[in-house]
């Protein structure tokens, strides 16, 4: 039967022509969100005062304070003004994880304190890039290892998504209170939402929820007869119960309780009448813009205040102007671009860690999936092999470290120094390798029995025992290696690495001790908080000073490498001046020009370099004093 056409009915489309609802229907509703938007959704629209205040604060604090040559007071003092609002803003927030995230912010504030005491840049280096991870990890969730991983990738991502929520936020503090509720005239039927609203029937006209009377509960309701007037709860006005609702009087228009209540007039029109003080919140809105520029006024006008006033007593006293020339730099291209810089960087970080707090990120916390278990032969067979090369490989270190070594040294044809040097870098790649293969195991292996279990319990915690072993030999090997040749930074560091990662073991075997079946979400953030305790050992250690100590005492053998030495820090300086006459000139050239160069101003302070500059107060010419490779 064809289809009618006429009113009510689309016409058909022409013969030939496709229809277009079907080739093209209108997609209703916002589009589907992305995989980033689901592991990392906005749950705050605009930025806090909180947040907005804490970014200036660190914005300010960074610019003024951080030498970027040279480790210096100046970075403790800019990580106070990032951490202590931060701090703030999480102790607000009083979540679970409060306490957690305060401690880190406390580690991250020890190791950038390292540059108060500590002038050796590599170590600082290593301080501060760990204290930007100890940050993240205070502003996240990481509840998994990849999130761990990935937290300060967060953070940095976290800082440019930052900008329009800060955005957002500015745009909320300067909404004027009259945005806050803009007029609005419906034509038509009006209806409203709460109980007791009336629904209009027609343009004109309005059914009252009830036979005599309409009561109105509902902010911005209104109620109207049969005859589109409001019907009055009483002989004139109409009951009204709330804010902002309408009441209407007895020649049919809606009388306005207050600015920015819903009126009916006689045609069915609903207008919404807006006031200075249109709603609440537009109140605290207008006070907050206020609020927020009187303080940049007045910031401003310290400012002006401070120059202007100093500018005139520098003139006036010579002492006070030299007071003021070490506080306050030159003022250049170089330095607005660092102020530029540095302050740009520290507030995105502040903004970024701000917008983590409001936005916790799920990326790398999802569960795993499940991985797809091996039968227990496939797993034993390899492991257990793996396991008896370790209980070998064991047996012939205790032959070594506590048996006969010229017998041993014989048979490999290798002296005492060249043995331990051979292995110690292997040994490293080894001890790496096994966690892997530990961590890999402890995934793809059974444990629906007891005896799976226990037979992964025990497998596993045997390879991490003579994992531990394998430590101590290769820090054995390098400390025979120190002894014969002397120390370095890098070996050193690696040193200190290879007990972090003795360290890492010995965590690993406590999660087995607490059971396969619980949950080691702890692991990822215990090993990045050892390796912060790890650091903060080697600021304490001062390893420049310990190097040159060692090497000085060599001098006597003829054994110590004076042209390394003089490539070491400011804080070797008290242990180089003990060496004998050309070689501490020589020694102590480097230290002496650096000081010389480029002396320290107040946000540069160290202690290392304090301590120099009384061992050498002045340039040493080099060319006066033999400077050989060896003495």
């Amino acid at each position: 039967m064809p289809r009618p056409v006429g009113a009510g009915y689309p016409a058909p489309p022409p013969p030939g022509m496709p229809n277009p609802a079907v080739i093209s229907p209108i997609q209703l509703g916002p589009p589907a969100p992305t995989v980033w938007q689901r592991a990392w959704p906005r749950r705050e629209a605009a930025a806090g005062r909180a947040a907005l205040y804490g970014a200036l604060i660190a914005a300010l604090a960074g610019a003024a304070a951080v030498p970027l040559d040279r480790p210096g007071i100046g970075w403790p003092i800019a990580g106070i003004g990032m951490l202590v609002p931060l701090v703030m803003l999480l102790a607000r927030r009083r979540t679970g994880k409060s306490i957690e995230a305060f401690i880190w912010c406390a580690g991250a504030l020890a190791l950038l304190s390292v540059g108060f005491f500590r002038a050796a840049g590599w170590l600082f280096v290593l301080c501060a890039l760990t204290a930007f991870g100890c940050v993240s990890l205070a502003v996240g969730l990481h509840r998994r290892v990849p999130a761990v991983l990935t937290a300060p990738f967060t953070l940095l991502f976290a800082a440019f998504r930052a900008m329009p929520w800060a955005q957002a936020g500015l745009a909320t503090d300067r909404r004027p209170a009259s945005a806050a509720a803009p007029p609005v005239a419906a034509p038509g039927p009006a209806a409203a939402d709460g109980p007791g609203g009336a629904a209009a029937d027609n343009p004109a006209r309005a059914a009252a929820d009830g036979p005599a009377r309409a009561a109105v509960s509902g902010p911005g309701s209104a109620a109207s007869d049969s005859s589109g007037r409001a019907a009055a709860d009483g002989p004139a006005r109409a009951a009204v119960s709330g804010p902002g609702s309408a009441a209407s009087d007895s020649s049919g228009r809606a009388a306005v309780d207050g600015p920015g209540m819903a009126a009916a007039d006689r045609s069915g029109k609903l207008a919404i009448a807006t006031g200075p003080a249109a709603q609440p919140g537009a109140r605290q809105a207008e006070a907050g813009a206020s609020n927020s520029m009187r303080l940049l006024a007045s910031i401003g006008i310290g400012v002006a205040l401070l120059l202007v006033f100093g500018a005139l007593f520098s003139s006036a006293d010579a002492a006070f102007g030299r007071v003021i020339s070490a506080i306050v730099p030159s003022l250049d291209v170089g330095t607005v671009a660092r102020w530029v810089f540095v302050g740009v960087v520290a507030g995105g970080i502040s903004l970024g860690a701000a917008f983590l707090v409001a936005n916790p990120s799920t990326v790398g916390e999802g569960e795993p999936r499940t991985a797809r278990p091996v039968r227990r032969v496939e797993w034993l067979v390899p492991v257990g092999a793996l396991l008896v090369m370790f209980v070998l490989f064991v047996a012939v270190q205790l032959a070594v470290l506590f048996g006969d070594r010229d017998y041993v040294m014989r048979t490999v044809g290798l002296t005492f120094a060249e043995y331990a040097r051979k292995g110690f870098w292997q040994l490293l790649v080894i001890t790496l390798l096994t966690l892997c293969v530990m961590g890999v195991t402890a995934r793809k292996a059974p444990r629906g029995s007891g005896t799976d279990r226990w037979l992964l319990w025990i497998v596993l915690g045997a390879l991490a025992a003579c994992s531990l072993v394998v430590v101590g030999s290769a820090l054995w090997r390098m400390d025979v290696y120190e002894q014969a040749y002397g120390f370095t930074r890098l070996r050193v560091f690696v040193s200190a690495f290879e007990l972090w990662l003795g360290g890492l073991f010995v965590l690993v075997m406590a999660a087995g001790l607490g059971g396969l079946r619980r949950r080691t979400s702890w692991l990822g953030r215990a090993a990045v908080g050892l390796w912060v305790v790890t650091l903060l050992g080697l600021a304490v250690l001062n390893p420049d000073r310990f190097i040159a100590a060692h090497n000085v005492d060599r001098v006597g053998a003829s054994n110590s490498d004076i042209w390394y030495l003089r490539n070491l820090s400011a804080d070797a300086a008290p242990e180089l001046d003990r060496l004998p006459e050309g070689a501490r000139e020589c020694a102590l050239s480097e230290i002496a020009g650096d000081l010389a160069r480029d002396e320290d101003d107040w946000r540069g302070w160290n202690l290392g370099r304090s301590r120099a500059r009384q061992i050498v107060p002045e340039r040493i010419e080099v060319h006066n004093y033999p400077c050989y490779r060896r003495y």
